[in-house]
């Protein structure tokens, strides 16, 4: 989804940058052991990309911004902050609903149902990745009950953006992809970091080193 990194903030240097992707990668590899245990398939994940650069810049780096998603979002608080989001597209909500609750040949019930398995993924997930983050970080990271969302990339991004956009400084937002090959169903995680958050982020670090 994004671009090559460009413009990068002096802020943060490249080592630090693969220290936080390094963190990223731990919190993504406890997710999808909780999403195979959920599914009960293999579930194969990318190397974390990173983009890093003042907030106002983020949707510059968009790319697909008309492609409609389903999206669990979850508000991220506590000693850091920030907002994370599962996305599907292109019917793989769907899919993954029908691993979880079967086939739903009620049509009635079937975007209720199709919501719920949604946002039981997001909870979690969320919980798997944030416990992985707190423990490494030696940090008290928690997450909100999970939200969905049924709207183009871009104007949830927008929406994210508008929120985290409340204090100014540098945002840090992490894409991993997760795939469930036999299924194929795909989505992709995302983890935008307030930039108040992205000192003390920053010191857990260097108290960890």
């Amino acid at each position: 989804m994004w671009k090559a990194i460009k413009n990068m903030s002096q802020k943060i240097d490249a080592f630090q940058l693969d220290q936080l992707k390094e963190i990223m990668n731990i919190g993504a590899s406890h997710a999808s052991t909780a999403l195979s245990q959920m599914v009960n398939h293999k579930v194969d994940l990318t190397v974390p990309k990173a983009f890093v650069d003042e907030i106002q810049n983020i949707g510059n780096f968009i790319e697909n911004k008309d492609q409609e998603v389903t999206a669990a979002l979850l508000r991220i608080f506590g000693d850091a902050s920030g907002v994370m989001f599962f996305m599907f597209a292109g019917g793989d909500e769907s899919k993954l609903a029908e691993l979880l609750v079967g086939d739903i040949s009620n049509e009635s019930e079937k975007k209720e149902l199709q919501n719920s398995a949604i946002k039981e993924v997001g909870n979690v997930l969320a919980g798997a990745s944030l416990t992985a983050f707190s423990k490494f970080l030696d940090m008290n990271l928690l997450h909100s009950v999970s939200n969905i969302a049924n709207d183009t990339i871009d104007a949830i991004i927008n929406s994210i953006v508008a929120e985290i956009g409340k204090t100014s400084g540098v945002a840090l937002v992490f894409e991993v992809d997760f795939d469930i090959k036999e299924a194929g169903i795909s989505t992709k995680f995302l983890f935008f970091i307030d930039p108040g958050a992205t000192e003390k982020i920053l010191d857990a670090i260097k108290t960890k080193y």
